[in-house]
């Protein structure tokens, strides 16, 4: 059983494991491996960042992996020779690139290292060859939302006699930041409404929270469909609808019409105040025409649009900020861009959505109003709106990946340690009698080891017995001392190449420099 203390020393060791082997040490600001441990994503490194930074580190894992698992198929076979037992040469390759673990196993039959060592060979190089693409694919930038500092803009002000005007501007560069933001908060994924505050600048990334939206106007289907004449006069049908409760009084109305005198994409509406006493909240009744060309029947559909609010306070705040509008000289003026709002062009039905771009416009003339067409305001309150923001997300399988990176690496470790204690189980009695514990040096495990090995035994001969006597004859122990060695063909006609000593004595000599040294003792 592992002890709540052990599972924390555990965790606290894979977190330092992520944030040495996987993050960047020397950029702790940028995400640290609490944020790797515990979350998918973070705003606080970019996703080309991290697709950069890793693969060094990885890297640099899977190199530590080679390098201690050569170190266990050398302990590996110096153990079994310990033990008398004879090493078959393909657990003595140490660790090897992928090509040479392919070549090996096509070439002997065998895995390099033997079957424990070589089928983790197999698994690091797999995951070698995978790590890069993983990270493309699984480490992305993710939109998600956010929030960014407000400086100055278009900012809600309600005090009663703030007001600079009774009809806000349609045309004003408020009205237009008013109306994007909403466009661009509906195509991020987030409500169209009455903001508290709307950035100068119109940002893109503007994405309304709940925070910023005070409420909205709300226009719901009101009575019947009717149909009139396709060449109706709008006028008519402004009266006909008033005179049977679907328009208020004073409607305004808005269309377009062609050079014979037809009208499509009507649109009236009017405020529930009448004739524009000031004061008052007001709600509207908008009608509009469903059908796009000009002959065929109009059918008139009205809605009924009321401000809503889910805090009480809020709602309060925007009643006031109606009050100090004459709602109907300001329909009037705001009415043009109705049939922008709800159709696509000539001859093109009314959009889908109706009730939200009806809803739509209506916000758009609420903030101007309750911001006096002004953008060089700030925020002291809450100097933040809700925003767009680009997250790296990392995918679980990466986690799992670098978990089982991990876990590779500590396997090796740990057989590693187990291979150095049974080997100084061994040696420890040999050291207590005086026994010579080095009989079996060197024991070759790499590429430049079996040079070493080849140099030795072609400078002292077949029959010689060599150990630490060696270099009493300057025979090369160390692999640093084979640049006084070559592979050449050293008898002219034999066409048989072989390690040659290029500086220095010439083998017969150290041979003989051996023998004279044994006699001396």
């Amino acid at each position: 059983m592992i002890s709540e203390v052990d599972s924390r020393i555990l965790r606290f060791a894979f977190r330092i494991y992520l944030y040495v082997f996987l993050l960047d040490p020397m950029a702790p600001s940028q995400m640290s491996y609490f944020q790797a441990f515990n979350f998918l994503s973070t705003p606080d490194i970019t996703a080309s960042r991290m697709r950069s930074s890793d693969p060094p580190h990885s890297i640099g894992t899977l190199t530590l992996i080679g390098l201690i698992g050569s170190q266990c198929c050398k302990c590996a076979a110096k153990l079994d020779l310990l033990h008398g037992r004879t090493v078959n040469l393909h657990r003595m390759t140490g660790w090897l690139r992928p090509s040479d673990i392919a070549t090996c196993i096509w070439k002997l039959r065998r895995l390099p290292g033997g079957l424990g060592l070589g089928l983790m060979m197999v698994v690091v190089s797999l995951v070698t060859l995978t790590a890069d693409l993983a990270v493309n694919i699984l480490v992305y930038p993710r939109p998600q939302q956010g929030f960014c500092g407000f400086d100055y803009g278009l900012v809600m002000n309600w005090t009663i006699g703030e007001e600079q005007f009774i009809q806000p501007p349609p045309n004003s560069y408020p009205a237009r930041i008013a109306s994007n933001a909403q466009i661009f908060s509906v195509s991020n994924g987030c409500p169209i409404g009455i903001y508290s505050k709307i950035p100068w600048s119109g940002n893109a990334t503007f994405c309304a929270n709940e925070l910023d939206i005070m409420g909205t106007w709300d226009c719901e289907i009101f009575g019947s469909d009717y149909n009139f004449d396709g060449n109706a006069d709008p006028y008519y049908i402004g009266d006909w609808l008033q005179n049977n409760t679907l328009q208020y009084d004073a409607w305004s109305s808005t269309e377009y019409s062609n050079k014979y005198g037809q009208s499509s994409h009507i649109v009236i509406w009017s405020s529930s105040t009448g004739f524009d006493p000031l004061g008052e909240s007001f709600d509207v009744l908008a009608s509009v025409d469903m059908n796009g060309t000009y002959d065929e029947t109009k059918t008139m559909r009205t809605y009924q649009c009321k401000v809503v609010s889910n805090y009480t306070s809020d709602l309060d705040h925007i009643q006031s900020i109606l009050k100090q509008m004459q709602s109907n000289d300001s329909l009037a003026a705001w009415k043009d861009g109705l049939e922008a709002d709800l159709y696509l062009g000539d001859l093109s039905d009314i959009d889908y959505n109706v009730g939200q771009s009806i809803a739509q416009r209506l916000n758009s003339m609420t903030m101007v109003q309750g911001g006096s067409n002004f953008v060089d305001r700030t925020s002291l309150d809450y100097p933040f709106f809700g925003c767009i923001e680009y997250v790296t997300y990392i995918s679980p399988a990466i986690l799992a990946l670098i978990g089982f990176t991990g876990f590779c690496l500590l396997t090796v470790a740990f057989y590693w340690i187990i291979l150095f204690y049974r080997l100084g189980r061994h040696a420890l009695p040999s050291f207590l009698h005086g026994e010579d514990t080095h009989t079996i040096k060197p024991v070759p495990d790499s590429i430049l080891s079996w040079m070493l090995q080849a140099s030795r035994e072609n400078a002292l001969g077949a029959q010689m017995a060599y150990g630490e006597n060696a270099a009493l004859a300057g025979v090369p122990r160390k692999e640093r001392e084979l640049h006084n060695w070559a592979f050449s063909v050293a008898e002219p006609g034999s066409h048989v190449a072989r390690m040659v000593r290029i500086h220095g004595d010439a083998a017969p000599q150290m041979v003989e420099q051996v023998y004279m040294n044994l006699q001396q003792k």
